[in-house]
């Protein structure tokens, strides 16, 4: 409720010899005379101006203002603005207010603001405040007098929404600004998780790290239910022959883990190539029995492979028999030596090329021959 503002400060009964009190420079002296008559004076009435009188009142001309606040209706009934308005007035016309007897100037004010808010907020909808406050502003704009002697030197007008359309957007900006925390959280969630298990259980852990224990046991027994199952599928596929032990290794690594240790690097296995048949034996000669059940030292230490990190051993040359009708030497001992003899280390050289391929050496020899003592070994 505005504060009441006495226009009229004094009234005081009129006499030949009693004079009124002296009163502030903004205030007027208005005498009200038997026959009806009011008159004004800026200054103390003299005896004169007395004459006759019954009243003198006292009223104040200064400037006032008044605000206050209240609802008119918009273009739907259901719905009103809210105003804040706030005036300034003063006193024009003395005489008029004591005609009214006007006791509370501010209330007329408002009155006749209201009034006039009224019908401009008729014009418009209920969520339209913004256009209403401008035709408002704009009808204010200019002096209004009132009847009483009053008039309303600036006034302005500021207009709200019904509060339920204020709090309808305001529910709905709410469930708005909720739907767009809860999209922007699951973004960052799924940023976070990248869509493996690790995150979720890290950002369990950032939420609750006491429980710590607890989530470390049902990491393990969840791994150790995932090894049971790997296992008992490998048991099946083996058991049914689906897979072969290259398919199997990969599950192996799985279940067991991979080795740390680098694997170790075999030597590939390569054939060993057989040694060229020696040539037959002559029909002339027939290697006894005992000769050839029995193993003979040479030709195994000359077939052996040798062995890592020995020395080269030395070639070993095989002495065939010659095409030639020549009949074959005796040997010193006096006896006549067999189709073929046992490969033997040669202590000397090979013949050079000196002496022709085709000339045969002693004994029948044609040529000598390089034999092969490792798969890496060419004959020469």
């Amino acid at each position: 409720m505005p504060k009441s503002s006495g226009v009229i400060l004094q009234t005081i009964e009129s006499g030949l010899f009693s004079a009124p009190p002296r009163a502030h420079p903004s205030n007027i002296y208005v005498v009200s005379y038997n026959d009806g008559r009011i008159k004004a004076f800026t200054g103390v009435p003299s005896a004169g101006d007395r004459w006759g009188s019954r009243f003198c009142y006292i009223v104040d001309t200064a400037e006032r203002r008044v605000r206050n606040s209240f609802t008119v209706p918009t273009s739907i009934d259901a719905y009103s603005f809210t105003v804040e308005v706030e005036a300034t007035w003063k006193v024009t016309d003395p005489e008029a207010v004591v005609r009214a007897n006007l006791a509370d100037g501010n209330e007329v004010v408002l009155a006749r603001l209201q009034d006039d808010l009224w019908v401009i907020g008729r014009e418009f909808q209920p969520d339209n405040a913004v256009g209403a406050e401008r035709a408002a502003r704009s009808a204010l704009s200019t002096l209004t007098n009132l009847d009483e002697g009053v008039t309303i030197l600036r006034s302005t007008a500021r207009f709200r929404v019904d509060t339920r359309l204020t709090a309808a957007v305001l529910e709905r900006d709410q469930d708005t600004h909720q739907g767009d925390l809860a999209e922007q959280k699951m973004q960052n969630l799924r940023r976070m998780l990248e869509g493996s298990e690790d995150g979720m259980i890290l950002l369990h852990l950032l939420q609750h790290p006491d429980d710590t224990g607890s989530v470390l046991q049902m990491m393990a027994e969840a791994r150790d239910r995932n090894q049971s199952v790997q296992l008992g599928l490998l048991d099946r596929m083996l058991e049914h022959n689906l897979i072969t032990d290259a398919d199997a290794q990969p599950l192996r690594d799985s279940v067991l883990g991979r080795s740390v240790a680098p694997p170790i690097k075999m030597r590939p296995i390569t054939p060993r190539t057989t040694p060229a048949a020696l040539p037959p034996a002559t029909t002339s000669q027939a290697v006894p029995p005992a000769a050839s059940s029995a193993p003979d030292p040479a030709r195994a230490q000359a077939s052996a492979p040798p062995a890592s990190g020995s020395a080269p051993a030395k070639k070993v040359y095989v002495v065939g028999d010659s095409p030639a009708s020549t009949p074959p030497a005796k040997t010193r001992s006096g006896r006549q030596p067999g189709p073929t003899q046992a490969a033997q280390p040669d202590p000397v050289p090979p013949p050079t090329a000196s002496s022709g391929p085709s000339a045969p050496s002693a004994g029948g020899v044609k040529k000598w021959k390089s034999l092969k003592k490792s798969p890496d070994q060419e004959p020469e």
